[in-house]
């Protein structure tokens, strides 16, 4: 289960992390999602990305799969994996923005600037339960974290109270006198 750490520092500097909670390799690297990229939309004809974007992704035939991301517009989003628990539209629907689970990332971090963007636009969007191809499986995840110096937003796939158990077990055997304190270097320009 994955876990996203999200804070604003007293400059207003955002910071954004997440860990990657498994133990095998997806042949994720860095990608960098040029501003004008042509996406290929499941649901839709391609489009232009409005933003650039880099982040941890898998190049599936072009496509930037993207774990987490952040845009030239300082938007940050993440894909959190609940296996298990997500919960997808079983198809498009119409009247409906119809977005696939695994183009989440990617529609957000090419459309959008701000929390307040994005959360107006799932109002009317639809994450819908899509193959990404006949060799991938459906995304078995996730919760979407999105945030901006101005505000975080988390968009919850998730409709399971078993969950917040789940999540809870992860540490009933934590010692925190097993923790140790990081040495943290941070690099400015």
């Amino acid at each position: 289960m994955c876990t996203a750490v999200i804070f604003t520092d007293e400059a207003g500097h955002l910071f954004w992390g997440r860990n990657y909670d498994w133990s095998v390799t997806y042949g994720e690297k860095p990608v960098i999602m040029p501003k004008g990229f042509t996406i290929k939309c499941y649901f839709d004809s391609p489009v232009q990305a409005e933003h650039a974007a880099i982040g941890m992704a898998v190049d599936y035939h072009g496509y930037p799969l993207f774990f987490n991301c952040g845009n030239d517009a300082g938007l940050a989003v993440g894909g959190l994996n609940f296996a298990g628990y997500a919960q997808f539209a079983p198809g498009p629907v119409e009247g409906k923005t119809n977005i696939a689970a695994y183009e989440v990332p990617v529609w957000v971090a090419a459309n959008f600037s701000t929390v307040d963007e994005v959360e107006a636009a799932l109002e009317d969007t639809v994450i819908v339960d899509a193959q990404v191809g006949p060799d991938m499986p459906v995304v078995p995840l996730f919760s979407d974290c999105f945030s901006a110096a101005t505000g975080t937003y988390y968009y919850n796939t998730v409709d399971d109270p078993a969950l917040r158990c789940a999540c809870l077990a992860d540490y009933a055997n934590a010692d925190p006198s097993a923790l140790v304190e990081p040495e943290v270097k941070l690099c400015r320009p």
